[in-house]
């Protein structure tokens, strides 16, 4: 990894996915030792904001396979790139598993 603190790492994923470089924001959150949630989220809404709605469902299942628990924040990047890809059915389907599976409720 870059020997650099989790927190810095997930700040640099984001900033990398900004500015478009999600590519770099991959291979960070690669390289992190022990990721948590936010480096999830931060990839997965990464993901979103540049166009990759397949990727970001497929990061949220491997996310499921890596027993990691998803949050509010983690819906909310996935379902818009569901919607930003035209991926209904995905979206639908992710929507039905927050309350179903994961107990989230919808805020407003």
């Amino acid at each position: 990894g870059y020997g650099i603190d989790l927190f810095v790492s997930n700040a640099l994923i984001t900033m990398y996915a900004k500015c478009g470089r999600i590519l770099s924001a991959k291979h960070l959150f690669n390289d992190i030792d022990t990721v948590d949630v936010i480096s999830w989220n931060s990839l997965i809404a990464g993901y979103a904001l540049n166009g990759y709605g397949k990727e970001a469902v497929e990061l949220f299942q491997d996310m499921e396979v890596k027993v990691v628990a998803p949050d509010q924040v983690t819906f909310v990047g996935v379902l818009s790139a569901c919607s930003h890809a035209g991926l209904i059915d995905q979206g639908l389907n992710l929507f039905k598993s927050m309350t179903e599976e994961f107990s989230i409720e919808p805020l407003a």
